[in-house]
């Protein structure tokens, strides 16, 4: 038996080419070449897979937390199990005037998109604590009907007045939110007495947000057996739907603080770190620490400031949708405000901001 050695010779070009020992056997080129070559394509998908949600999350919406009494002003066409990633907080701080073009141009295009107004509308919040956007926004909508771009048909006059009636009272709604931050209270519970909640029957998301504001707006107006009613109706309506989806953290976490704010503590801590095993931040970088933030919102609700006040400061050290200008307008914070810990973590992060 002859034994078989490798011997390495260069072509004319010189490259490596390997003989293998054995009579008769031809030349073989090296592969590695073309090994590299073919892999490329693979780790360019997997790049595109990996940066996929960040730059996907670059088109979310306004304040994409579940509270009742949060920001919320998220896109008509996406459920709450569709959510796109929060903007980790790194990426939110630092949005250029050209990013600023980027937007006013897409809303040149299509001037009632709820997702872009949404993004326009957070950033303005969220850096600089600037409602004046989401004013512009409402004025906007109540301008009169528009066709959703893209359109293959032009839509009838009907379909029209039913999209815009849908997208105004997705905006109403969101306008609790707006209101809520800026404790217009009794403005707030006016706006939801005109909301008909016929037109987004198929957004029960958004029913359970209107009873979720109306409640606390009752609350701080002084109403509580009128706030109990209609977070009682919010908790009604956040058990159906989690009912439908189970494994859905983000149902989840609606239930969990509207079940803190009925005074319901530890059955809302139970829902809240529920949410949190079903979506931790070691698996989704991106809305890990959404959950993280409301688990936070469901303890300050509770009045436990330490466990609060220990996530939010975890959370301010690692990317995540969390704000000063956020932690000094939500109400959810209320309960451990006057807390000097709570203060301390604001004037930290707010200087570095």
């Amino acid at each position: 038996m002859v034994e078989e050695i490798p011997v390495e010779e260069r072509d004319q070009r010189g490259e490596d080419i390997t003989y293998v020992g054995g009579l008769g056997e031809s030349p073989k080129r090296n592969v590695w070449p073309f090994v590299v070559l073919g892999l490329i394509p693979v780790v360019l998908a997997a790049t595109a897979v990996a940066l996929w949600n960040p730059i996907r999350s670059l088109g979310r919406t306004a304040g994409e937390t579940i509270a009742p009494y949060s920001l919320t002003l998220e896109s008509g066409g996406w459920s709450s199990d569709q959510k796109i990633a929060t903007v980790p907080i790194t990426l939110s701080l630092t949005v250029s005037n050209a990013d600023q073009r980027t937007i006013d141009k897409a809303l040149q295009l299509s001037p009632k998109s709820v997702e872009v107004w949404g993004l326009k509308i957070e950033f303005a919040i969220e850096q600089r604590g600037d409602f004046s956007e989401f004013d512009r926004a409402i004025a906007q909508f109540k301008s009169g009907a528009q066709s959703s771009p893209g359109a293959l048909t032009a839509p009838s006059a009907a379909d029209l007045a039913k999209e815009n009636a849908f997208n105004l009272t997705y905006v109403q709604v969101s306008r609790l939110g707006v209101l809520m931050l800026q404790r217009k209270f009794q403005e707030a519970i006016a706006i939801a007495e005109k909301i008909d909640e016929n037109i987004v029957a198929g957004k029960p998301e958004l029913v359970c947000k209107k009873y979720g504001f109306v409640g606390l707006a009752r609350r701080y107006a002084g109403d509580e057996a009128g706030a109990r009613r209609e977070l009682l109706k919010a908790k009604e309506v956040a058990q159906k739907i989690l009912a439908q989806a189970p494994d859905n953290a983000g149902r989840h976490m609606q239930l969990a603080q509207i079940m803190a704010l009925l005074g319901e503590k530890d059955e809302a801590v139970a829902e809240a770190l529920r949410a949190q095993q079903l979506q931790p931040e070691s698996v989704d970088a991106f809305e890990g620490p959404q959950i993280t933030q409301q688990l936070a919102e469901v303890y300050a609700i509770n009045g436990d400031a330490t466990r609060a006040i220990d996530l939010l400061d975890g959370l301010f050290q690692r990317p995540s949708p969390i704000t000063t200008h956020l932690l000094k307008l939500q109400l959810q914070w209320d309960p451990i405000r006057k807390d000097p810990r709570f203060q301390a973590l604001i004037d930290k992060y707010g200087a570095k901001a």
